[in-house]
């Protein structure tokens, strides 16, 4: 995600290390919860992904 924004590499790791409390809060959260409680739905990921995955031009591919 660094790479698709106008920063620094100084600028970017500062940015990720803000987070760092957000992810470890959710990295918590996210071992104590049964499986059975996971879930969820992306429609608009992916709907954005097989568009990406069409384009002539790509940032990334994989």
């Amino acid at each position: 995600a660094v790479r698709l924004v106008p920063l620094g590499q100084s600028a970017g790791v500062a940015a990720l290390a803000e987070l760092e409390p957000v992810l470890i809060r959710a990295a918590a959260r996210a071992r104590s919860i049964s499986p059975e409680d996971i879930g969820g739905c992306g429609f608009r990921a992916e709907i954005a992904s097989m568009c990406h995955e069409a384009q002539e031009t790509r940032l990334f591919r994989s």
